[in-house]
């Protein structure tokens, strides 16, 4: 049921470039992962931007009319945790999807390793290709294949606002095992600040139903039993609404 609102969501938005998500079976000679419609699919994606003339992450910003959300979002982090300190040199990116985050994060840090969960193969395949990360097995709500204490700076962009509830605290607590001591975890949640009236008109008027509630108060007390402090939140446009980013740093082990 999740996964065919968004996929209603994804197609509306799609369509109004002129495009359409459709199913893709590879000829007996192609070596890719067939498509699916959990998410914007890569082949069609990749090939609209480069009839556009324009890089795929700024087609798909045009596309979901985000220009400049995930510039502005890397400047937040950077702003609160200081990207350029050298210190970031082991990162891990939840959902990378199309690498519309790592674009700007990569202007920044020049980590030794970058690590992605994507379980949408084909664009797992295009991350690999375009930004040099490693595509890491996905099972859809664990971190299983990053050793213990390793990552310097764990994110996540639009993933925890639409996951259930249950598969998001899965992530958690595989967050909570990953990042080292001393490191960031920096993703966005739909909490109290997100759905005033306003908000809850407007998505009421639309046809996308995938927002998924988490209580600030809670998820800020689960990282501090955790071993995290949290440092900061700031907001970004998501859909007909917003959502908050929450910055946390691991002081201690659990």
């Amino acid at each position: 049921m999740l996964r065919r609102k968004i996929t209603s969501f994804l197609r509306n938005q799609i369509r109004k470039t002129g495009y359409d998500i459709a199913r893709y079976a590879p000829t007996e000679t192609e070596n890719e992962p067939i498509e699916t419609e959990s998410y914007i699919p890569a082949r069609q994606t990749i090939a609209a931007a480069a009839r556009a003339g324009v890089p795929v992450w700024q087609y798909v910003e045009q596309m979901w009319n985000q220009v400049g959300d995930a510039e502005r979002v890397i400047n937040h982090i950077d702003e609160t945790v200081d990207l350029q300190s050298g210190t970031f040199r082991s990162v891990l990116e939840i959902g990378a999807g199309t690498g519309m985050y790592l674009e700007f994060l990569l202007r920044k840090i020049t980590p030794i390793t970058i690590q992605s969960y994507e379980t949408a193969a084909n664009w797992a395949k295009y991350l690999e290709s375009t930004y040099a990360v490693k595509s890491m097995n996905s099972d859809g709500e664990t971190l299983r294949g990053t050793e213990t204490s390793s990552i310097d700076l764990l994110l996540a962009h639009g993933v925890f606002v639409y996951l259930p509830t249950i598969t998001t605290l899965s992530y958690f607590k595989e967050i909570l095992r990953v990042t080292k001591t001393g490191g960031y975890a920096v993703f966005d949640i739909i909490d109290e600040e997100c759905l005033d009236q306003i908000e809850i008109t407007a998505w009421l008027k639309s046809t996308s139903r995938y927002p998924i509630f988490l209580g600030r108060s809670y998820v800020i007390e689960f990282f501090r039993k955790g071993g995290f402090d949290f440092v900061s939140r700031f907001h970004n446009k998501l859909g007909e609404g917003k959502s908050t980013y929450l910055v946390f740093r691991r002081v201690c082990g659990t």
